[in-house]
């Protein structure tokens, strides 16, 4: 018994002598050659088009206004945000059916009709209000810890004066 594992010992050390290096070599040098790989044969994404946007304004019930359907077709979404991420255009949809869908406040609130969330900023919502073209932060942390009162639904709702064109340039 211990003559086949004195036996099976120089194998072992020899397989190993002979695997390792390529191992290494998989490793280092095949992930190097597929991450260049996939970045020389990455398909763009496929920008969006009007019937994206009809699709979209179907499921909402009404129109975009035009410089976030610009907003869109431009691509700017798919470029980070400074505070958390810009939804799609489907995400944007359907964020705002989950939060116009039941009452979303601490207190049977619902949630303005004409605020479209389209930046997600991880506790809070940038919004566009529809109504006065006018970018609006929904800030959760306003009702939270015990203060839920219907005060502090409609404080959490900070108008910034603001124009899309000139939030997504700060």
């Amino acid at each position: 018994m211990t003559i086949r594992k004195l036996l099976l010992l120089p194998i072992i050390v020899i397989g190993v002598i002979f695997a390792l290096p390529f191992v290494i070599w998989q490793q280092l040098g095949m992930t190097r050659f597929a991450r260049n790989w996939r970045k020389r044969h990455r398909k763009p994404p496929t920008p969006l088009t009007a019937a994206d946007i009809a699709k979209a304004e179907k499921q909402l019930g009404f129109t975009l206004p035009d410089d976030l359907r610009q907003f869109y077709l431009a691509g700017g979404h798919r470029r980070r945000a400074e505070c958390g991420e810009y939804y799609s255009l489907g995400g944007l949809v359907k964020e705002y059916r989950m939060l116009t869908g039941k009452p979303y406040g601490p207190n049977g609130e619902d949630w303005p009709a004409n605020l479209l969330p389209f930046e997600d900023q991880l506790e809070s919502y940038a919004a566009y209000d529809i109504e006065t073209g006018l970018v609006t932060i929904w800030d959760s942390e306003e009702i939270i810890g015990g203060n839920e009162s219907k005060a502090a639904w409609k404080r959490s709702f900070q108008p910034t004066g603001k124009t899309l064109a000139q939030y997504l340039a700060q």
